[in-house]
C-alpha cells in the first residue's frame, strides 16, 4: 500500500521583536494552498515495507493535496497501469486522506497525523480495502549547506472485510498489521536551478497484510530541477528496499520521474 507522503509548508509565526516588526509589513500567508504531484515508475513497489503490489509494466501514480494554513489537509492519492483497464489488475488504487501538519511547539518538533481509506486493487470495491493511520514526527535542522530531517514513522493498518481476494480469483484472509522505523531525508542546492535529494531508513513490518515479519532498510536519491517558482520535475528518481530479514522480500529498484506544482 502507499500511502501519502505530500506535505504543504507550514507558516511560522515568529516571536522575536524584529520578526514583528517585518510581519507587520508583509502580507500574511494564504489560507490554502494546493499541491500536485505526478509521477511515472516502473513497478508499484509500497513504502516502507518492500512489498511490491503490482511489476507487469509501468504506472502513473498522482496525489493531489489541499491544505489550509491551520495545518488541516486533505489528500487524494491514485495509482493505475499504462496498459490496464480500471480496477483490473492490482496497480489500481485510491486513497483518501485527511490530517494535520504543523509545529508541535517544542523543541523543534513537527507532526504529520492522518486517518486514511485505500480502496485497493479493485476500485469501487470493498473486498480488499484498509483503514491507516499514520504518524510522522520530525526534526529539521541545517548542517553545512545540508537541510537534514530525520524523523520517527508509524503506520497502522487493518482490513475493512476479513478476506482478501487475489488476481487469480483465490481468497485469503485479511489481516492488520503496523510498519514502524526510522527514516533521515536530506537536501542541498547543487546550483541555482537543481538540488540533491536523499533519503535512508530502517522500517520493521509487524506482519502487515498477512505477510511475515521483516526488517527493511530503503532509500531514495532525485535531482530536483526548478522549473519555475512553481514546478518542480524530480528526475531521475530512484528507490531501493533491501531485507534485513526476511524470506519473502528481495531487494527492488524503482525508477521513475515525478513533477511537482504547488499553488497558493
Amino acid at each position: 500500500m502507499k500511502t501519502m507522503l505530500t506535505l504543504s509548508a507550514i507558516a511560522l509565526l515568529a516571536t522575536s521583536p524584529a520578526a514583528s516588526a517585518i510581519a507587520e509589513t508583509e502580507p500574511p500567508p494564504p489560507a490554502w494552498s494546493l499541491t500536485l504531484e505526478v509521477g511515472a515508475y516502473d513497478l508499484f513497489l509500497a513504502d516502507y515495507n518492500g512489498l511490491i503490489w503490482y511489476d507487469q509494466g509501468p504506472l502513473l501514480q498522482t496525489s493531489v493535496t489541499l491544505a489550509h494554513r491551520s495545518g488541516l489537509y486533505l489528500n487524494v492519492w491514485h495509482s493505475a497501469g499504462f496498459n490496464s483497464e480500471w480496477s483490473a489488475n492490482w496497480d489500481d488504487e485510491i486513497d483518501w486522506n485527511v490530517g494535520w501538519a504543523g509545529p508541535l511547539g517544542f523543541a523543534g518538533l513537527s507532526a504529520d497525523l492522518s486517518l486514511g481509506y485505500w480502496d485497493c486493487f479493485q476500485v469501487g470495491a470493498s473486498q480488499n480495502d484498509f483503514w491507516a493511520v499514520n504518524a510522522i514526527v520530525s526534526r529539521p535542522f541545517k548542517w553545512r549547506g545540508w537541510d537534514i530531517t530525520p524523523a520517527a514513522i508509524l503506520q497502522l493498518a487493518w482490513p475493512v472485510n476479513a478476506e482478501i481476494r487475489l488476481p487469480n480469483g483465490a481468497a485469503t484472509p485479511a489481516e492488520s498489521g503496523s510498519t514502524w522505523g526510522v527514516n533521515v531525508r536530506a537536501s542541498r542546492s547543487l546550483c541555482r536551478l537543481v538540488a540533491l535529494t536523499v533519503s535512508t531508513g530502517v522500517f520493521f513490518d509487524g506482519g502487515s497484510y498477512g505477510y511475515e515479519d521483516a526488517t527493511i532498510c530503503e532509500s531514495a536519491a532525485s535531482l530536483d530541477w526548478k522549473l519555475g517558482p512553481q514546478l518542480t520535475l524530480s528526475l531521475p528518481s530512484l528507490r531501493v528496499a533491501s531485507p534485513i530479514t526476511s524470506t519473502d522480500r528481495d531487494t527492488v529498484w524503482v525508477w521513475g520521474v515525478t513533477a511537482t506544482f504547488r499553488y497558493q
